[in-house]
């Protein structure tokens, strides 16, 4: 996962990529160490889904070890209650292992603007971004509830690996949709201050490590 124009992870875990997960991770502390990195930082991160009874997917042993902690809800729940469904977001949103809830209004459909302002203020209790995916359209709406709770912000580009595995590129489109998202969050009253890419690197590992 690169930071902070490129936020790449890989979603959901199985023992195979658990182990290429670790030894990547050490691979650039290495790296780092060797001064090797230089020009830029590498943060070794994955997104993963929140499973019922708010569980996470990963084992802790795994997540203790990562620079950055995605969770989210993916298509294969189909829960449409409610009451569940917030029961698993404030579940999985205690984790102290959490870094950002991605794509949080996706594949939850039922729920309302109240129900979100709670989300959104579990996560700011409990120091979680929300991410804001430039490729897809908020309700404005829920944007602005963003600012009033006061929650932070993680840009996200919904770049995933290709077929071979290579970590994918922004495209010049892409590059556009990241400034008119930064754009739109500003016209909204969110402060850059609470938007973790345009934190500088050691301001944001201070607060991955909070």
């Amino acid at each position: 996962m690169q930071h902070p124009t490129n936020p790449v992870s890989p979603h959901t875990i199985d023992a195979r990529r658990a182990k290429e997960l670790l030894e990547n991770q050490q691979r650039m502390d290495d790296l780092q160490s060797e001064g090797k990195l230089k020009d830029f930082h590498v943060l070794i991160g994955v997104e993963m889904s929140i499973m019922p009874n708010g569980k996470l997917e990963v084992p802790d042993y795994i997540l203790s070890q990562l620079d950055i902690v995605i969770i989210a809800r993916h298509g294969g729940l189909n829960e449409k209650d409610p009451q569940v469904i917030m029961r698993d977001f404030r579940s999985s949103l205690e984790s102290s292992r959490v870094h950002i809830l991605s794509h949080p209004t996706r594949y939850v459909f039922p729920l309302t603007l109240d129900n979100w302002r709670e989300v959104l203020t579990v996560a700011k209790k409990n120091n979680i971004a929300v991410e804001y995916n430039t490729s897809w359209q908020y309700d404005e709406n829920f944007i602005d509830l963003i600012g009033e709770v006061g929650a932070m912000v993680s840009l996200g580009t919904d770049i995933h690996p290709d077929v071979d595995g290579e970590t994918g590129k922004l495209t010049a489109r892409q590059h556009s949709q990241l400034t008119l998202g930064v754009n739109r969050l500003f016209s909204r009253g969110i402060k850059p201050g609470n938007i973790l890419n345009l934190m500088s690197y050691s301001d944001l590992r201070s607060w991955l490590a909070r």
